[in-house]
């Protein structure tokens, strides 16, 4: 099986300067509603990338 360590996914939206989020579950949940996406990155010295803590704030 050959794995891929080179993230295209990850260079393409650096090339373009997106943000981009993976491996978030319970979406199924938030299907249909409006809601505010906040990501909290754990602050990394000469990091270009970090884990997230998502948060969802359902509105009223």
């Amino acid at each position: 099986m050959f794995l891929d360590k080179t993230y295209p996914c990850h260079m393409v939206c650096r090339e373009r300067k997106i943000t981009h989020y993976e491996n978030l579950c319970n979406l199924d949940k938030l299907v249909g509603k409006r809601f505010t996406f906040i990501a909290l990155p754990l602050k990394i010295r000469r990091g270009t990338g970090s884990p997230v803590r998502p948060v969802a704030i359902l509105d009223a």
